[in-house]
């Protein structure tokens, strides 16, 4: 690595900087190669606080969605599903970003938040899951929707998600939500607070998006191999995990960094849409053991969504490959 001595950006002040200066700031040594895990040196200090600076900003985003759910529940609102998915996504985030500066730095000893969060978390992805099969079914059943057994198989899925709602109710008023919050907090302020002003981001990021891109690398050739439903789902989280660590830079790492993540988004969102007919499949197979008078029924719907699933499946090369036209070594 060819380099003068540390580059030292400003947070406070990086947002403002011209594109081009920006791009040259976070540049790695050498043409076409990402720096390898190994080669990349970091302060713990550093890495400590800027997931301080992670955690407070994820800590404000969940206050406001936490304060947006409770004031529409207490105005009455029954069903409130976009308030709690920003909550949910919010929670996500976090996770994700705890998760991400974990991989590269063992020693911030974040296991017992992530385990809180994503207990925190389970039911509110619970919920989102039961809210877009209560959607597919409806489209899966098109005019049949009127029909006696249109009625019965939506009053079924209807039931389910409204279960899942009072779950995702119980959790944000439950104990177990708070303690999870004040255990944020206390994990947060437990981080080495360095002056911000001085922080090198460059080394953290080459350490972060090395790591995260290989993790992708690794599943998109797996992938590749056998696209099954199970590996096709471990890509999606691979790429959103790197998506979320592209997007912990791009206010600092510019305008290449925007659009690797928005590739990835694309690319997420593809694999989500398969594993969710995948999801409505595997539960219309289990109604049909449950509830033999739907068994006909299901049976014409999960084969239905077995085709969804296979379509959605043969876009991922191409989402993929766009991907790879703007992966790391293009901006770091």
């Amino acid at each position: 690595m060819c380099c003068d001595g540390p580059t030292v950006v400003c947070l406070s002040t990086l947002t403002n900087v011209p594109s081009l200066w920006l791009t040259d700031i976070v540049r790695i040594g050498g043409v076409g190669q990402l720096t390898s895990h190994s080669e990349v040196t970091i302060d713990h200090g550093n890495v400590g606080t800027f997931l301080r600076e992670l955690l407070l900003a994820a800590t404000n985003e969940i206050e406001v969605a936490d304060t947006v759910v409770r004031d529409n529940k207490r105005d009455g609102v029954p069903d409130d599903p976009e308030s709690i998915r920003k909550l949910r996504l919010a929670f996500r985030r976090v996770l994700y970003r705890l998760e991400m500066m974990s991989d590269v730095e063992e020693s911030l000893s974040s296991e017992d938040l992530v385990g809180r969060l994503k207990t925190v978390g389970e039911p509110l992805g619970k919920l989102r899951d039961a809210e877009i099969l209560e959607k597919l079914v409806i489209d899966a059943l098109g005019d049949r929707i009127g029909s006696r057994q249109g009625r019965e198989l939506m009053e079924i899925v209807t039931e389910l998600r409204r279960e899942k709602q009072l779950s995702a109710d119980a959790m944000i008023h439950s104990t177990t939500y708070q303690d999870a919050l004040t255990a944020m907090t206390e994990y947060r302020t437990s981080l080495q607070s360095l002056p911000v002003s001085t922080l090198p981001i460059r080394p953290i990021a080459q350490r972060v998006m090395y790591v995260s891109w290989h993790k992708l690398q690794r599943a998109a050739r797996k992938t590749k191999r056998g696209a099954s439903d199970a590996q096709l789902h471990h890509l999606r989280i691979a790429a959103k995990r790197t998506m979320y660590a592209a997007q912990a830079f791009e206010d600092w790492l510019g305008t290449p960094t925007k659009r690797f993540a928005t590739r990835l988004d694309r690319l997420q969102k593809r694999l989500g849409d398969q594993h969710d007919h995948v999801v409505a499949r595997a539960w219309m197979r289990r109604v049909a053991k449950d509830h033999p008078s739907l068994k006909r029924l299901t049976k014409r719907l999960s084969a239905k969504e077995r085709r969804r699933a296979d379509r959605c499946a043969k876009g991922w090369g191409r989402r993929w490959k766009s991907v790879r036209q703007v992966h790391p070594v293009h901006f770091l």
